[in-house]
């Protein structure tokens, strides 16, 4: 007894600890307050606990399998060495020998080889006691697992169509008999979008599948299901639909002439690959030593990010260049996104808007014009910023004196918005203007609803 509570003279809460070795049967129950003791001869009983089985270690086991040892752990049981103990399940039932007690240490004989492989029970017997414990063991089948390794080409772009070659291990590909699926969006022997479709057999373990991707094919990864007959195997993420490869940047965007530097390409959907996808940044350029402007391996990162050791001759022109890259059929190029300064020359470029001017109401497609004047200039760039709206956006770029760009006001909400024009000259130096508009009317293109209150 750990506690004794008095709820008042005649009663009283016990708190009791009952070791799992108690003897079983009647207990005399004495109650003593000083020199007063009372006794109910037989008050309380102790049973015998629920006897039962918590575990077994391993779970698993294999068809065939032979001196597997098995732990057994149970409770309130009373078992005896060389008692027999049974693992029984759909079509399995093998038989094992105890060696120890409570925690018993089993040795198996040999594991059934027949039928199906289930989990099974444990079942434990010590003379007339039976305890089981329901899906505690596993019967593994002994075969090897089928599965897809590979599929190649692992991408296409929407609009497309592809053959891939899809490989497996312990699979049994059947001609006639073996389907694929690559799920949503894809097409497989001009069968219906997201269907199975049959396949090419060239081995049990090789097929291919000539697959057609719709232009309105969703992006992303795709799980590939190959089924023969009753064998299914698949491979996750093993086949993804990608957007149009481009590049997007390329950093640091200028560079004086005579420097070195290491630049980083970023693309989108590309498939870069190490030892094979070269670029070019144009004249005067030298990647990795070569000759200036020649294509040269890059330092791949990434399927969309590389890098490479830019050398700026001395004498290379100043101005825009364009990014070329290259991996095997696949080229991007990305026109302006690179420019050599050369030595500062005069004056920063001189910018001006000249329409629309300051607080006009823009209610339609209006044209902004300007000027950006240098002797060296680069290039200029227009961009818009409303109320709403953190940054700039660009809407217009060019390389001539003449600024003109078409700002579409049908997109945006109403209210203040502002235009910038930003010119660049050959030696970095920049220059920009903005004047404030407002946006007004309702021209706006999308559907709305009017409502009146």
């Amino acid at each position: 007894m750990t506690s004794l509570t008095v709820t008042s003279a005649t009663s009283a809460t016990a708190v009791l600890n009952i070791s799992a070795a108690a003897g079983i049967g009647p207990r005399d129950v004495s109650v003593t307050t000083g020199t007063e003791t009372a006794t109910l001869p037989g008050g309380f009983n102790v049973t015998a606990g629920t006897r039962l089985l918590s575990g077994v270690n391993p779970i698993t086991g294999q068809q065939g399998q032979t001196n597997l040892s098995v732990t057994i752990n149970g409770q309130f049981n009373a078992l005896h060495r060389r008692l027999h103990r049974q693992l029984h399940g759909r079509r399995n039932i093998c038989w094992i020998a105890a060696l120890g007690q409570l925690h018993n240490s089993c040795r198996a004989g040999q594991y059934c080889r027949q039928g199906r492989c289930w989990h099974t029970g444990v079942q434990v017997r010590t003379g007339a006691e039976v305890v089981s414990l329901a899906e505690a063991f596993s019967v593994a089948s002994s075969a090897p697992v089928p599965s897809i390794t590979s599929v190649a080409p692992g991408s296409a772009l929407p609009g497309r169509s592809v053959q891939v070659t899809i490989t497996g291990r312990n699979t049994h590909f059947v001609q006639g008999t073996t389907t694929v699926n690559f799920g949503p969006g894809v097409s497989v022997d001009n069968g219906m979008v997201g269907a199975t479709g049959p396949v090419t057999v060239t081995s049990p373990t090789s097929a291919s599948a000539q697959l057609s991707i719709p232009a309105n094919a969703p992006l992303g990864n795709r799980t590939v299901y190959v089924s023969t007959a009753n064998e299914q195997a698949f491979l996750a993420n093993g086949f993804s639909v990608n957007g149009k490869p481009a590049l997007i940047s390329a950093t640091p965007s200028s560079v004086q002439q005579g420097k070195t530097l290491t630049g980083r390409i970023v693309g989108v959907f590309t498939s870069f690959q190490q030892a094979v996808t070269v670029a070019s940044f144009g004249a005067g350029i030298s990647v990795r030593g070569a000759a200036a402007g020649r294509l040269v391996q890059l330092t791949v990162t990434s399927a969309t990010s590389a890098t490479a050791q830019i050398v700026v001759v001395a004498n290379a022109p100043v101005g825009l260049r364009t990014l070329s890259v290259t991996t095997g059929p696949q080229q991007e190029t990305l026109a302006g996104i690179f420019v050599v300064l050369g030595p500062v020359i005069g004056r920063p470029p001189i910018v001006t808007i000249t329409s629309p001017s300051e607080g006009s109401t823009i209610t339609t497609l209006t044209n902004v014009a300007g000027t950006a004047i240098s002797p060296n200039l680069a290039n200029w760039i227009l961009e818009y910023s409303s109320s709403a709206s953190s940054g700039f956006t660009q809407f217009a770029e060019g390389v001539g004196s003449t600024v003109s760009g078409s700002f579409d006001p049908t997109l945006l909400l109403n209210g203040m918005t502002t235009i910038r024009l930003t010119a660049m000259d050959q030696s970095d130096q920049t220059t920009s203007r903005t004047v404030d508009v407002v946006l007004a009317r309702n021209t706006k293109v999308g559907y709305f609803t009017l409502s009146f209150i």
